[in-house]
């Protein structure tokens, strides 16, 4: 199993959270549900690109315009409702 580690850093104001970890980092992982992101003890599967079109309430991992993987909480705050803050570990596996 392969893996990248990195950490938020930042809470953007709609609630998602920026990662270190580069799109570019990503562009060889799995584009399928073998990949696993891992934050705070939470989890998702998949790298999404940011127009996902998921159901709310879904936690995703994007690969985001910011040129970084973002972890977001479809139409809610990931950082308040699952306690996400800068520091934090975030893991990707496959």
């Amino acid at each position: 199993m392969s893996e990248i580690k990195g950490l938020i850093v930042r809470v953007m104001d709609n609630g998602d959270v920026l990662t270190d970890i580069s799109v570019d980092r990503l562009r060889h992982v799995l584009q399928d549900d073998r990949v696993k992101i891992s934050c705070n003890g939470h989890t998702t599967f998949r790298l999404l690109s940011h127009d996902h079109g998921e159901a709310p309430g879904t936690l995703v991992a994007t690969l985001g315009n910011s040129g970084f993987l973002e972890v977001a909480l479809t139409g809610d705050d990931a950082s308040r409702f699952l306690g996400l803050r800068p520091g934090m570990s975030v893991t990707v596996r496959w």
